[in-house]
């Protein structure tokens, strides 16, 4: 049985009887005012989208990108040119949007990137950054360059390759790099119970999992492959995305890089680039 007042409604204006005025004229016109609506929309929306002309840096002689040292995906010669696949991202990507724009990369260190940008010193950071940890909590973070997987890393004296060895032991998450309550969801999704623990730097990680304070270490793949003294378990845990930061201030030239991102990931440009520098990112 129809609620009440949905039946007097029904009684008063029978759907027969509205359909009977629809004339020819008044469809038309219903669909005039739908399309006009849906213009509209479109102009407001466009109206509002960013341009590279209208960011904290079209008018600034230079555009600085600091990039974070040492990382797996970033070094510096003996000239001090730094090299890599993120100065090459933010070459491809700022290229894009500033084409006659100088770019000037400086080194930084990983935990200085928020004052950095909010002290002006530099425009954008990159250091394979990811959301969640403190560092990068209150800034404006792009869509992904980089996917990377989660693994869990032993010593390389117990070659264990297996996620269930793992079951109801004691591990560490490096919390600098990925958050506890990220890797807890992680596991649970799994449904491998563990016992989780923080650690907040990496030789301190290193130490605990050599010690056997810990059987197994968590976290980004290229971020704990190039210690040789780990072993890491083939299967992942999850994956975590790398991206640009900058100040909450410049969202504006965010929204751009997104855009960019999107366009270059579309052409194969990133997948090119992951090859030119032997990585592979997470499927």
């Amino acid at each position: 049985m129809l609620p009440f007042r949905i039946r007097f409604y029904l009684d008063k204006y029978k759907p027969r009887r509205l359909f009977k005025q629809l004339t020819p004229r008044r469809i038309l016109l219903i669909c005039a005012v739908l399309l006009l609506t849906i213009v509209t929309v479109i102009v407001v929306r466009s109206g509002n989208k960013p341009s590279p002309a209208h960011t904290s840096v079209a008018d600034a002689e230079e555009i600085v990108i600091g990039i974070a040292l040492p990382s797996a995906f970033a070094g510096q010669q003996e000239d001090d040119r730094i090299i890599g696949y993120e100065r090459d991202i933010a070459e491809a990507v700022l290229h894009e949007l500033y084409p006659e724009k100088p770019l000037t990369f400086i080194p930084i260190t990983s935990q200085e990137a928020s004052f950095l940008l909010r002290s002006g010193q530099i425009d954008i950071a990159l250091g394979m950054y990811v959301s969640g940890p403190l560092k990068t909590q209150g800034l404006s973070l792009s869509n992904a360059y980089f996917t990377d997987g989660v693994y869990a890393f032993c010593s390389a004296e117990n070659p264990v390759n297996d996620l269930w060895v793992l079951a109801n032991q004691r591990v560490r998450v490096l919390s600098s790099d990925i958050t506890k309550s990220a890797v807890a969801s992680m596991f649970k999704e799994l449904e491998i119970p563990v016992d989780l623990h923080l650690c907040s730097s990496y030789p301190d990680g290193l130490d605990a999992v050599l010690t056997g304070d810990c059987v197994a270490l968590i976290g980004p793949r290229y971020k704990l492959e190039s210690f040789s003294e780990l072993h890491r378990i083939e299967e992942p845990v999850g994956f975590v995305s790398y991206r640009f930061l900058l100040w909450p201030d410049n969202k504006d030239l965010t929204e751009l890089i997104n855009d960019t991102l999107a366009d270059l990931r579309a052409r194969g440009t990133l997948a090119d680039l992951q090859h030119t520098w032997g990585l592979e990112e997470y499927q």
